[in-house]
């Protein structure tokens, strides 16, 4: 619970500075039009409005709960491949590790990846697979399928 509230006070000063900011160069704004009307005034005028957008943005994104700044499509992207032998798919895909952690399990049409630090992710295959194999090294998990028209499940470690 004081996690989230330490969260939460460091958005609401974050979102403060924020304001604050936005105030600040709106005020500057409005000085340096009244005060310089010449060319040096214009092109202070447009930096202080591209930091006045840039700072409107800040607060836009801190207010929907991204302030960190990490877009959350980065950490869903996951690097997969599949490569089809004939009646055999091989699986290869970056998962993180310690490789007691790794398994992989078939179910059906799908492929079920776990990982270290709660990785969990799910592919869909073009057909009813069974696995027949798999190994784990260096991040890399390998694992062979073949095609399955029995209604078995199967799971594997990635240890082999």
């Amino acid at each position: 619970m004081d996690s989230v509230e330490h969260f939460e006070a460091k958005d609401l000063l974050q979102l403060t500075l924020l304001v604050a900011g936005f105030i600040i160069v709106f005020a500057t704004l409005t000085l340096l039009v009244r005060g310089q009307r010449g060319l040096l005034g214009a092109l202070l005028a447009i930096a202080a409005l591209a930091l006045l957008v840039y700072w409107a943005n800040e607060v836009r994104v801190a207010l929907k709960g991204g302030a960190e700044g990490i877009p959350k499509e980065v950490d869903e992207q996951w690097i997969y491949d599949m490569i089809r032998r004939g009646k055999e798919l091989l699986f290869i895909a970056e998962v993180p590790g310690p490789e007691e952690e790794v398994r992989i399990s078939v179910r059906g049409r799908a492929i079920e990846v776990f990982g270290g630090g709660g990785f969990h992710r799910i592919v869909k295959l073009p057909k009813r697979m069974r696995l027949s194999d798999s190994s784990y090294l260096n991040g890399v998990l390998k694992a062979k399928l073949e095609e399955d028209e029995r209604k078995v499940e199967s799971a594997h470690d990635a240890r082999g």
